[in-house]
């Protein structure tokens, strides 16, 4: 399993720099999001694009470390559905 931690908030600007992180991967990913304070519907996007890139090849995307705010965001936007959330 490959583990990304990007290190800055997943705005416009760091969902760019995540999803040039995350299309590097063809296995499983966890995306660690300790150093992340929130997360734009463009985070949510990538993260979304990449869970169904590694679908399709039998791999998954965990997200680990995500803050209230984060986890509350995934709750209400349906992301937990799409990839395994571990706290």
């Amino acid at each position: 399993m490959s583990v990304v931690r990007p290190s800055v908030n997943l705005d416009v600007a760091g969902a760019q720099q995540l999803e040039r992180a995350l299309n590097e991967f063809d296995d499983d990913v966890e995306i660690d999001l300790s150093d992340v304070k929130f997360v734009a519907s463009s985070g949510l996007r990538v993260m979304l694009k990449a869970a169904q890139r590694l679908k399709k090849s039998g791999h998954s995307v965990t997200v680990s470390g995500a803050n209230d705010t984060v986890l509350e965001v995934f709750k209400i936007s349906g992301f937990s559905t799409v990839v395994t959330i571990i706290d």
